[in-house]
């Protein structure tokens, strides 16, 4: 036990000796955030600009405008074809991008430091004038359905998204999914519009630079960049809550496979819940841990259902849902589902062994810091914390606190996330041989396969 107390606190200590998140912020003049961090060892320059909209700016019968617009976006500036702009980024090996997340805009630049100027030249060009050619609508258009088509032909590719839309209702913007033909449905006139308002000047706007550059040179070229922007934005409607779907078992009939995929949803949390750090270490001890996890020890490895089976517990400024998803032979569901509820169940109850949490706690603590080795991807987590409402304070908190967060919080907080033990259950396979086996789950709603997400809360 001495050893053992020893050992946290040098971990303690440790972290409190060290930075994850070494940046600095600042307002600009015209009331975005400015965040930067230096990295001098390498000489690249990382740039990105995040506002709200994206996916959120979807019309709610047009799920997929927001990804043909930063395509439409991403083919270059106004009076230059296309082909023209892309050999000029290639030739100066300059990246940008604009992509679109659930409730952001997001454009990114990476060039080298000796290319920075001009660089944020063109970045700023493509802000405020981009190309948005008709020429190449219809062949983004194209590209769109067919991928869309592709994915949606795969059960494994779609079970995450028919669970989110079951479990948030389409009143959520992580339940409404883009599909082919609402990528059909989009407009050229419509996704111009949303690339000319995508960024403006304002308070919900933030900007970052890292990498090789001194910081207050950075924040300069920054509010330089931020000043050619519009100064008018037309108001976004705040994110709606989840409506959940009333029945709580769904499948998608797809008699033409021998197995089933399935995903089991309740309420998550957001990124500032105040039982975050006991709240992940829990989710890693359930399913996320890989051949740590209870799940998979139980579910896999000793008896054999399934390849692999893991939880999720995606943690943003947006309510997302806790899943467990897996796939098994058809005949072995409602063993497999049986195991689940009960392994879920023995946790609630008795809670996990100190040597489950103890693994947890070391795995977070060790595998935070492995994925912020880039400026890049520290002005990131930095970002999205902002948004969630955590100061960078908070962030560090975070890391110290995962060591010293005892069995007892990640018990309570595994209790949290089963609560009562009632999960929206989504599947995809042959419903005949489904049903029997999850008759006793309550009500189903059952669909063919190929039925698009605008109709499946429909009458159910």
């Amino acid at each position: 036990m001495v050893d053992a107390a020893r050992g946290i606190v040098h971990q303690v200590v440790a972290a409190m000796n060290h930075r994850l998140y070494p940046v600095q912020i600042a307002p600009a003049d015209c009331g975005a955030t400015l965040i930067g961090t230096a990295r001098r060892d390498v000489p690249l320059v990382t740039v990105s600009i995040e506002c709200k909209g994206g996916e959120a700016c979807d019309p709610p019968n047009t799920p997929g405008l927001a990804e043909l617009t930063a395509a439409l976006f991403n083919e270059g500036v106004h009076g230059m074809p296309p082909l023209e702009w892309h050999r000029q980024l290639e030739n100066d090996a300059i990246a940008m991008e604009l992509h679109p997340e659930t409730l952001r805009w997001v454009a990114h630049l990476n060039c080298l430091s000796s290319d920075l100027d001009r660089a944020l030249d063109l970045f700023a060009q493509w802000l405020t004038q981009p190309g948005l050619p008709r020429g190449e609508w219809k062949r983004l258009v194209k590209s769109f359905r067919a991928g869309a088509r592709e994915q949606w032909a795969q059960p494994i590719g779609i079970i995450d998204t028919f669970s989110c839309v079951q479990a948030l209702g389409r009143t959520h913007p992580l339940g409404r999914p883009a599909f082919e033909k609402s990528y059909a449905r989009a407009r050229y006139g419509d996704a111009c519009r949303m690339g000319q308002q995508a960024f403006c000047q304002g308070s919900d706007l933030q900007a970052m630079i890292g990498g090789d550059i001194d910081i207050d040179q950075g924040f300069e070229r920054l509010g330089s960049l931020l000043a050619n922007l519009p100064q008018e934005r037309q108001p976004l409607a705040d994110a709606i809550q989840s409506e959940p779907a009333a029945n709580p078992v769904w499948i998608l009939d797809n008699p033409d496979i021998d197995q089933v995929y399935f995903a089991l949803a309740r309420p998550g949390c957001r990124a500032g819940d105040p039982d975050r750090i006991a709240l992940r270490l829990a989710n890693y001890a359930i399913g996320s841990g890989g051949f740590s996890s209870r799940l998979m020890q139980r579910v896999r490895s000793e008896m054999g259902h399934t390849y692999g089976i893991h939880s999720s517990l995606p943690m943003d400024e947006l309510m997302s849902p806790f899943q467990i998803q897996s796939f098994t032979h058809t005949t072995n569901l409602g063993a497999m589902l049986d195991l689940i509820t009960d392994e879920l169940d023995l946790i609630r109850s008795t809670g996990f062994t100190a040597a489950e949490v103890a693994d947890a706690r070391q795995h977070l603590h060790g595998s935070l810091p492995l994925h912020l080795t880039s400026p890049d991807a520290i002005l990131h987590v930095v970002s999205a914390g902002l948004w969630a409402g955590l100061e960078v304070e908070d962030l560090e908190a975070d890391w110290q606190a995962i060591p010293t967060t005892s069995l007892e919080q990640v018990n309570e907080a595994a209790r949290r996330l089963i609560g009562d033990g009632a999960f929206h259950l989504a599947l995809i396979g042959p419903a005949q041989k489904i049903l029997p086996q999850v008759d006793k789950r309550g009500p189903a709603a059952v669909f063919p396969f190929r039925t698009p997400p605008d109709r499946w809360l429909e009458n159910v």
